[in-house]
């Protein structure tokens, strides 16, 4: 389930770049992930209504590694209604599915708190439930869906 949501918020993820291509913003160009901090907050503005380049580009996360300048220089468009319009949804079912890939985390991390850990004295310490990063969630969820309740390989 989790990784078909996924799938489905990265399609999401193309609608939000062709747009801004068609719009003329090679946003991609200059920021490497337009999911990431700097990207999101310059899509959520354009979709909100904001089309001055450099309150724009003042958007931008102190980790971005382009500088305020190159982000403004991308962000001179033609914001056409339509392709903000599709922007907009694109971002709305991007949110939309982020938010269900959220509930579904969680109802894995509150399943996976029922296993009882089955380890051999041998085997190397592996503890799933103390620390839920991502990498590890998905080892679990692999493991359970082949092998039912037991996280062991």
């Amino acid at each position: 389930q989790r990784s078909m949501l996924i799938q489905h918020a990265s399609m999401h993820v193309q609608h939000m770049q062709k747009a801004l291509t068609l719009m003329n913003i090679p946003l991609a160009n200059v920021i490497r992930d337009v999911t990431g901090e700097t990207g999101m907050r310059i899509i959520r503005a354009i979709a909100s209504g904001e089309r001055n380049a450099d309150i724009l580009a003042s958007y931008r996360d102190r980790r971005c590694k382009n500088s305020v300048e190159t982000i403004k220089k991308s962000l001179v468009a033609h914001y056409k209604n339509e392709q903000v319009f599709a922007l907009k949804q694109a971002l709305e079912l991007y949110d939309f599915y982020h938010q269900k890939i959220t509930e579904c985390e969680q109802k894995i991390e509150a399943h996976l708190l029922t296993f009882v850990p089955r380890i051999e004295a041998d085997e190397p310490s592996f503890d799933v439930i103390e620390q839920p990063t991502t990498l590890k969630k998905n080892l679990a969820v692999d493991r359970c869906a082949k092998g039912g309740d037991s996280l062991r390989s």
